[in-house]
């Protein structure tokens, strides 16, 4: 993050100009203003920034031109930024600002030091005094001409704008940046950075935060595939856990609406995309898994289940039938119930009804758990629990999720456990921790890769189903 702004900075980063004075300037200003002009010209920054701060001062208690005042200020403001003294830079920018303010300098010179006001106080760590300086940034907007501004000067405030917001935990004003900087990477054609990635996951905390969970998980979605691209673990893995909260919190219709939209994404899923084929187009498929009672988790359950179903002319299952299989009816009667939600649609084509068609689904419990088809590459755990979600959070009605990254012992034991992430922050890390101390995968064999054994993450999801 320090590196990035620094960077960018540097681009809008242009030294203010000198100053003219017919009148002699007071000793008090002037002796420290030359010797910050000498240091300056030896590259003496540090030296630099003390003279300058000192000439600033000094300017206070001068009677000079205010106009003078805003630039000696701007004159500190610089050097503290660069020098990584940004409390000081705050205060000096600001004061520049007021001055620029006071005294009717153009929209665009105010817009300027107000984002260098926000730049330094994000870098303090001041996110309210950050993004208060950015709100006045974007008041401004309307009146510049951004053709005299510094190339890269409004994607500079999108992304400080958003970022410090989010930071502050002003999710949906956040959201509003970050849209606005999607657009404006898009425009240009700038879609393979950081940026781009950053703001679509401060667009789905957003759309989470407004409980809009097809936006979100649609932004999430985004986002998790661009930090994937870019060998972003962390960020990716955030960005799934999210993205899975945003889906369990949409109900059927809701759902469904995102899976269509995902499918003709950047980034489809293969979770929605059926076996199966009608007049020739591939089917979209909304196929959540059941929801089974604890109890048969706890007892271990294992057993097959083969159940026959048609595709309606609208797309929805009917005629819903258990064939064959071992398990309790309890197990069978939610394996049914879940089959009855299915739904389906064409690839590129919302021409329904289409000709009906007749399939079967197959389920398999191995020590209580639902074999999947769509399980990920690497190592699977031979014996997994999920994590108990806490009574404390339980009780103060929390949800959220969490994603741990650990590494595998030769014998296949987790180690080296490590929350990435969590939210809300302090609820479910242990509880985490404790499940994936529980899990057990297969020893390591002779000629298997070490590495394909490090940096592993999982999520969990936590949400309380009425």
């Amino acid at each position: 993050m320090r590196q990035f702004f620094i960077a960018l900075f540097a681009i809008l980063w242009t030294s203010s100009p000198l100053f003219a004075q017919d009148d002699p300037l007071p000793d008090s200003v002037a002796e420290p203003y030359v010797a910050y002009e000498e240091a300056m010209r030896a590259q003496n920054y540090d030296a630099a920034s003390v003279s300058a701060e000192n000439a600033w001062r000094a300017s206070h208690s001068a009677r000079i031109d205010p106009s003078l005042i805003g630039i000696l200020a701007a004159n500190y403001a610089e050097l503290a930024q660069e020098l990584g003294n940004y409390d000081d830079a705050y205060d000096a920018w600001r004061a520049s600002t007021e001055v620029a303010v006071e005294i009717g300098v153009s929209a665009e010179e105010q817009a300027r030091r107000w984002h260098y006001a926000s730049f330094s106080a994000f870098m303090d760590g001041e996110m309210e005094d950050a993004w208060q300086a950015s709100d006045t940034v974007s008041d401004l907007i309307p009146e510049i001409d951004t053709s005299l501004m510094e190339e890269g000067f409004l994607l500079s405030h999108y992304v400080l704008a958003a970022k410090a917001n989010q930071s502050d935990e002003r999710s949906l004003r956040a959201r509003g940046f970050a849209v606005a900087g999607i657009a404006y990477l898009e425009e240009a054609n700038q879609t393979d950075g950081r940026n781009y990635a950053d703001f679509h996951l401060i667009a789905g905390l957003g759309s989470i935060q407004a409980e809009d969970w097809v936006e979100a998980a649609l932004a999430l979605n985004m986002a998790e595939g661009l930090f994937s691209q870019t060998g972003a673990t962390r960020d990716a893995a955030i960005s799934g856990a999210l993205n899975e909260f945003s889906t369990a919190s949409m109900d059927d219709e809701e759902e469904w609406e995102y899976v269509l939209q995902l499918q003709s994404s950047s980034f489809p899923s293969d979770t929605y995309w059926d076996d199966d084929t009608i007049e020739n187009q591939r089917l979209i498929a909304y196929k959540p898994y059941p929801m089974i009672e604890y109890q048969w988790v706890r007892r271990r359950m294992s057993g097959t289940a083969d159940i026959r179903y048609d595709i309606g002319p609208d797309g929805r299952t009917q005629n819903v039938q258990l064939i064959d299989s071992d398990l309790r009816r309890p197990v069978t009667s939610s394996l049914i119930e879940t089959v009855e939600s299915w739904r389906f649609a064409p690839q590129n084509s919302e021409n329904v009804p289409f000709p009906v068609v007749e399939k079967t689904a197959y389920f398999e419990f191995s020590d209580g758990y639902l074999s999947r088809d769509n399980q990920s590459d690497g190592p699977m755990p031979i014996y997994r629990v999920e994590p108990n979600y806490p009574i404390s959070a339980l009780e103060r009605g929390y949800q959220g999720v969490s994603v741990v990254m650990f590494d595998l012992s030769e014998a296949g034991h987790p180690i080296n456990i490590e929350v990435l992430f969590s939210s809300p922050e302090g609820a479910f890390e242990t509880s985490s921790i404790r499940a994936v101390e529980d899990w057990r995968y297969e020893a390591l064999q002779e000629g298997d890769a070490p590495e394909t054994r490090e940096n592993l993450t999982t999520r969990f999801t936590f949400q309380m189903r009425n």
